[in-house]
């Protein structure tokens, strides 16, 4: 599978840890495509149950006879390497609600079921040399970690999905409010995941080589709000062309110190293209402690909201590059965006949240039918006009249309803040079943309608507007009160200004895209 690509692709560049991180894929591997693992025990929890200590809340299943068994009644934390593998099944809300947690030993892999989550009440750390998997088995789910998750010398991490993404947005996140990363240790976050670092990244690795760092791949979405590199240390980002990285906001800070590097690789050394189309935002200035900090893009390119220090070295790579004073990070940050066909109330309901909600004046709800190029408003909602650091949720529901009928319906929703600034979500697509006729294709309002006043006509028919114009006359019998001709439509609405016309019964003929309806229209 995809997600397993990038533990491998390093071994070039890390050669003394080749056989580590083989064990590591290894150990992935087990634990995703075996339903029960070998040589292993699963933990699996109790719906509504949710205090990890407690022995009640826990089925423990597959005691081997090949391995040691853990007489452990709910999942160990810190099983030994001689005894067999624990794998951990969440169902529900579960909380671990020690201060201090520590995964070492033959813990390898904590699944997220469906409906689960997983709170950390207090500091997570992965012990040295140990390797462990969060797994998301749906969508919409969350870990938290409300203290610092720390990797210690030579950890792994792997944060992946099992629920494809498709045109939306990430909606399983990893969140801590610190992360800490020593050695060389190993985070990997794959294309179905995101992990938010609500405060700060800190990389702690001593030593005056500069391969000898920590290392963060990302197929996903990573975001950090500050990064600090302490001196001798080092720090990598691997980045995939289609990930999203934010390594540093505006609001934040990126501090190095003396002899320090950070690198950002795009992946040139996994058989890509040398074509630096890997992007990264680095939203916070610069501080830099001492000299020799040195700022590598490596098959990559660097956007900043301000120019880097003279006293840090930069330096590209295989047509890695700076755009200094290009700032791409604006204050929304949109998750889990996503829509929903509900056959039975016969609309598509769009659903998304916000982090770190800024006062915003109203969200534009943009749809397009089957192709990008042609894009309608359908609403405007009102937006939250306090700052918020929660995240924070919005829904709207649009009726099916006829012309929806067995197409791709597209939707994203852009924010505008109160300074107006515009930031836009991903579109997502929701395909349409084929829907039985429902009427004619347009419908007119207000009827009756007065002299001089404004009539609306909407077009519910099940064609994409793309054909060149719109044909319209008003009359009675006998007698042509007023035409119009309408070029290409960028709505499904057009407005019309009725003449002055007498009481009574009067029609309205639309002829478009070689089709012609009639509608009585009761003049006031």
């Amino acid at each position: 599978m995809h997600q397993f690509g990038h533990i491998t692709k390093y071994n070039k560049d890390l050669k003394q840890n080749h056989s580590y991180l083989i064990s590591a894929c290894i150990c992935l591997l087990v634990g995703l495509f075996i339903s029960q693992p070998v040589q292993g025990q699963e933990y699996t929890s109790l719906p509504g149950c949710n205090q990890w200590n407690n022995a009640a809340c826990w089925v423990k299943s597959n005691d081997p006879s090949g391995c040691s068994n853990n007489t452990s009644l709910f999942p160990p934390m810190a099983p030994a390497t001689t005894g067999c593998e624990v794998h951990v099944v969440i169902n529900g809300d579960m909380v671990i609600s020690s201060g201090q947690t520590l995964m070492d030993g033959n813990l390898k892999s904590i699944t997220i079921a469906d409906g689960g989550s997983l709170t950390v009440a207090g500091d997570l750390t992965i012990a040295a040399g140990a390797a462990v998997s969060f797994l998301f088995d749906a969508s919409q789910q969350d870990i938290n970690i409300e203290g610092t998750l720390t990797l210690e010398e030579n950890a792994s991490l792997n944060v992946t999905g099992t629920v494809p993404v498709t045109v939306g947005a990430i909606s399983n996140y990893l969140k801590a409010s610190q992360l800490v990363v020593r050695g060389e240790s190993r985070l990997f976050v794959d294309s179905r995941s995101g992990i938010n670092i609500s405060g700060t990244t800190k990389a702690h690795t001593p030593s005056n080589n500069s391969e000898d760092r920590a290392l963060i791949s990302v197929e996903g979405f990573f975001m950090t709000t500050s990064i600090y590199i302490n001196g001798n240390s080092h720090l990598a980002f691997q980045v995939d062309e289609g990930a999203e990285v934010i390594a540093s906001e505006p609001n934040g800070t990126l501090e190095m110190n003396g002899n320090s590097t950070l690198k950002f690789i795009g992946d040139v050394h996994n058989g890509g293209d040398a074509d630096g189309m890997s992007y990264i935002d680095v939203g916070a200035s610069l501080n830099s402690n001492g000299s020799g900090a040195k700022i590598i893009a490596d098959d990559a390119t660097l956007y900043t909201c301000g120019q880097f220090s003279g006293n840090v070295t930069k330096e590209t790579e295989n047509m890695g590059k700076f755009e200094e004073d290009n700032c791409r990070v604006l204050p929304v940050k949109f998750m889990n965006f996503r829509g929903t066909h509900l056959v039975g109330k016969k609309q598509i309901q769009l659903d998304w949240a916000v982090a770190n909600d800024d006062p915003a004046d109203q969200y534009i709800i943009q749809m397009a039918i089957d192709r990008l190029d042609k894009t309608e408003t359908v609403a405007v909602i009102p937006g939250n006009q306090h700052v918020s650091f929660q995240k924070r949720g919005y829904t709207f529901c649009k009726p099916l249309e006829n012309r929806f009928s067995n197409r791709r319906v597209y939707f994203r929703v852009s924010q505008v803040s109160a300074d107006s600034l515009l930031t836009h979500s991903s579109w997502i697509a929701i395909a349409v079943p084929k829907l039985p006729r429902a009427g004619a294709s347009w419908t007119l309002f207000p009827n009756p309608v007065g002299s001089l006043e404004k009539l609306t006509l909407r077009y519910t028919g099940m064609e994409v507007i793309d054909w060149e114009s719109t044909e319209i006359t008003l009359y009675t019998e006998g007698k042509i009160l007023e035409e119009w001709t309408i070029g290409e439509l960028h709505s499904p609405e057009v407005d019309l200004e009725v003449p002055s016309v007498p009481p009574g019964l009067v029609y309205l003929k639309v002829n478009w895209n070689g089709q012609q309806e009639i509608y009585p229209l009761l003049a006031k």
